[in-house]
């Protein structure tokens, strides 16, 4: 088999559904897929939902966070590529197909792919779309891999890395990023791609709120990922290098590229803030 897809859920039965649906209805040989739910301890729907659909293998992981629940389905998996995305992600069509053509060079380990807002969102969610996915492509592009970092929402990994390396760390909120950050330093050689066709559209982010949100706490497991490994956050020439990079991309005008400074700064505080944060309760904590 070809592709396992392992998608970890808890109380998602909002998105579910359309999670499914997009991963069933893929334009390629379902005998060359098999798609892995593995229930994280939902007490909504979600799991009724997914008893639904045939051909879907139905695994359970109680607590201990969504990244224990991707090493159960990783014992479980069959494929020789093993494909990552959420229960509140839809993905694109052709996505098995694009990260196919993607991994057709046998030295390519990992590969990311774009996350799309959805449709009717706010021009600063938009704007922070394009920088986000601007972001990690210029990160492959210009082989800065000191800066790589993981997102399981839309990323495939050859099966060999998980038997050769062990599975996700589950001490770290970041666990996919914990494990490009091993894998690099273990096989520094290995070659890691972007494509842009490779689309999941991530239902969940409904305004920049959300962004906020989650950078508030990408920033607090940053500490935690950069104590398990050799990962260091991006600086202001990097993040200065990208958003000209993310202008050039999208064709911004000069107000445009105006409002994307102020809309980067009003999120990447939050980040900021996560990591002050934690850094202070580690030392008040070795303190007492």
């Amino acid at each position: 088999m070809l592709f396992s897809v392992i998608v970890p859920f808890l109380n998602e039965e909002k998105y579910i559904r359309r999670s499914l649906e997009a991963l069933i209805n893929q334009d390629f040989d379902r005998k060359e897929y098999e798609l892995i739910f593995v229930d994280n301890g939902s007490t909504d729907g979600s799991n009724a939902i997914v008893s639904q659909f045939g051909g879907v293998t139905l695994l359970r992981e109680e607590g201990g966070g969504a990244y224990r629940a991707r090493n159960r389905g990783i014992k479980a998996a069959k494929g020789d590529i093993i494909a990552f995305t959420d229960a509140d992600c839809a993905v694109s069509k052709d996505w098995l197909s694009q990260i196919y053509g993607g991994m057709a060079d046998p030295g390519i380990t990992i590969i990311f792919g774009r996350i799309n807002v959805p449709q009717g969102g706010s021009a600063a969610l938009k704007m922070f779309e394009d920088y986000l996915n601007a972001k990690i492509e210029y990160l492959v592009r210009k082989g800065l891999k000191k800066f790589y970092y993981g997102f399981t929402n839309n990323m495939a990994v050859r099966a060999d890395v998980f038997r050769k390396l062990g599975p996700f760390s589950e001490d770290v909120g970041s666990g996919d990023t914990e494990m490009v950050r091993r894998c690099l330093e273990r096989y520094p050689d290995c070659k890691v791609a972007y494509s842009d066709l490779m689309v999941a559209e991530h239902l969940e982010i409904s305004g920049i709120g959300v962004y906020q949100r989650k950078m508030y706490g990408y920033g607090k497991d940053s500490i935690l990922v950069g104590k398990a490994g050799n990962y260091a956050p991006l600086g202001f020439k990097e993040r200065f290098a990208i958003y000209r990079y993310c202008c050039k991309k999208n064709k911004y005008n000069i107000l445009t590229c105006a409002m994307s400074i102020l809309v980067l700064i009003m999120v990447f505080l939050y980040f900021e803030y996560g990591r002050l944060i934690k850094n202070w309760s580690d030392r008040c904590g070795s303190l007492s």
